[in-house]
């Protein structure tokens, strides 16, 4: 979900960049852009997954387990070759290789601390369910309100 996996890619990404000296520079900025892209995309691949298996008939926690079973692979091998591409970056001389290696980081870190969260995509099944008994509640106290046409 993406209400969690933001903020655990942001605070990761924000505590790596500071335990290794770096700055919030525009290379900096924009992997943090893409890393934060990357991870709401799978969040929403992940909740897409989950709903499908709902509206199946799914239980909300099987549905959950289920369908993070299923995207779950794809998520952590997309993780890891992201970071698989980025690491020639990090033994790059000169003054490319000091500028880049910033971007490589801040980009793996935000990607690696976001993406390979499974727990949050577990829990959808729950935060599902209860979204779908406020809406029924919602719908049920609002057609209980209406009063019939006089014609």
């Amino acid at each position: 979900m993406p209400a969690l996996a933001l903020p655990f890619s942001i605070l990761g990404t924000f505590a790596v960049m500071e335990l290794l000296g770096f700055t919030l520079d525009n290379l900096s900025m924009m992997a943090l852009i893409l890393s934060i892209g990357f991870v709401v995309d799978d969040a929403i691949v992940m909740l897409e997954n989950i709903v499908r298996h709902i509206e199946r008939g799914e239980s909300a926690m099987d549905a959950a387990l289920n369908g993070s079973r299923e995207i779950g692979f794809t998520i952590v091998s997309m993780t890891i070759s992201l970071a698989a591409v980025f690491i020639p970056i990090l033994f790059m001389s000169g003054i490319l290789g000091r500028l880049f290696r910033e971007f490589a980081v801040t980009i793996t870190t935000g990607r690696t601390a976001g993406g390979g969260i499974h727990a949050p995509p577990r829990s959808a099944g729950r935060v599902r369910r209860h979204a779908d008994e406020k809406a029924r509640a919602s719908v049920s106290s609002s057609t209980a309100t209406k009063r019939p046409s006089q014609g």
